[in-house]
């Protein structure tokens, strides 16, 4: 496929987008795997101060 400057800026722009869409899903799962234990611990510390 021949493709015009502007069409291969386009898809290359594209492309940067979803590599750092792709990298930042990567983080959040990574974010994700740590913030349990927290959020267990804030949530028990909760059910608590809300029980008379």
């Amino acid at each position: 496929i021949q493709m015009d400057p502007q069409q291969k800026q386009r898809l290359s722009s594209v492309m940067k987008v979803q590599m750092s869409l792709t990298s930042l899903h990567q983080i959040s799962l990574r974010l994700n795997a740590v913030q349990p234990k927290a959020n267990l611990g804030r949530q028990l510390r909760f059910q608590r101060s809300l029980s008379p």
